[in-house]
């Protein structure tokens, strides 16, 4: 597993060498300036979110201070890349919709929409250029590289990573119950996000227990896809409202109902999964994935 602990080695040195290794990756893949399609993007992202993992569980070896700085900075530096990597799911989002709609929604029908996706795309990239995204992302990764060697050489052992476990477990299942009560799409895309943290949480102390933890880590990702769907018809949705605000188009608004009936199922499933994910309390939760 990419944020794996190794067995016997100390947590607070575990942090700093997947830090290191997860910031080398990524600054040979900011380096190689390869963005030309949807899947380095992805890539790109992904690696962003599992160095934040870390810096989450690192957060009481840090100092809440500066957690807060480190993450923020690379949060508002790598925030463009989810804009970028929106516009370019959607046509995919689409075209899976149009799979299951059982032939009720025709592709051609669906020509002006398929083309304002596809100018939105064009213009988070060119903005993106403009802007020069992927050159301040690199300046501000280079920035954390020279701090993860900075970071204190202490080692707050189990008791540090006990702490940020039953944080990372709190928040997912605060931002659960939100999801639950308040019905938004951000509330949703929330709680899809601190469910990743939790995965990547998990992967880090798998070496403990790996079965029970193996399995946990499995629930988080398979909730993380569910939960990705839905946030990625819910913009897809904004985008078709939109079109049948201006155009009044019958195939927009027959978008509209599928993606309705869509997230319906898919939040079902997202209910089912996270309340066995997130059953347990904070304490529960730290006894059935730490050592005793």
């Amino acid at each position: 597993m990419a944020l794996a602990l190794k067995p016997h080695e100390k947590p607070g040195a575990g942090l700093r060498r997947v830090a290191h290794k997860r910031l080398q990756k990524l600054l040979k893949t900011l380096r190689a300036g390869d963005f030309g399609d949807d899947a380095s993007v992805h890539n790109t992202r992904k690696q962003v979110k599992e160095l934040r993992a870390v810096l989450r569980l690192a957060r009481d070896e840090l100092g809440k201070k500066t957690y807060r700085a480190q993450n923020q900075a690379l949060r508002d530096a790598a925030r463009p890349l989810s804009q970028l990597r929106d516009a370019g799911v959607l046509i995919e989002t689409l075209n899976k919709l149009i799979e299951r709609s059982r032939g009720r929604l025709k592709p051609g029908p669906l020509a002006r929409l398929r083309q304002n996706l596809r100018d939105r795309r064009r213009q988070v990239r060119t903005l993106m250029q403009e802007k020069q995204v992927l050159s301040q992302l690199l300046r501000c990764v280079q920035g954390s590289e020279r701090r993860v060697r900075r970071w204190p050489d202490r080692d707050g052992g189990w008791k540090s990573v006990r702490s940020s476990m039953r944080r990372i477990y709190q928040e997912g299942r605060a931002a659960m119950r939100s999801a639950h009560a308040a019905g938004s799409n951000e509330a949703w895309h929330e709680w899809r996000k601190r469910t990743n943290s939790l995965r990547y949480a998990l992967e880090f102390i798998c070496c403990i227990r790996p079965r029970r933890i193996g399995r946990l880590t499995q629930r988080a990702h398979r909730l993380t896809q569910i939960l990705g769907e839905d946030h990625d018809l819910a913009v897809l949705g904004e985008v078709a409202q939109q079109q049948v605000g201006v155009h009044a188009a019958a195939d927009s608004a027959l978008v509209l109902s599928l993606i309705v009936k869509r997230r319906q199922g898919l939040q079902k499933r997202a209910q089912a999964i996270g309340s066995r994910l997130f059953s347990e309390t904070g304490g529960q939760f730290i006894r059935q994935v730490m050592r005793d």
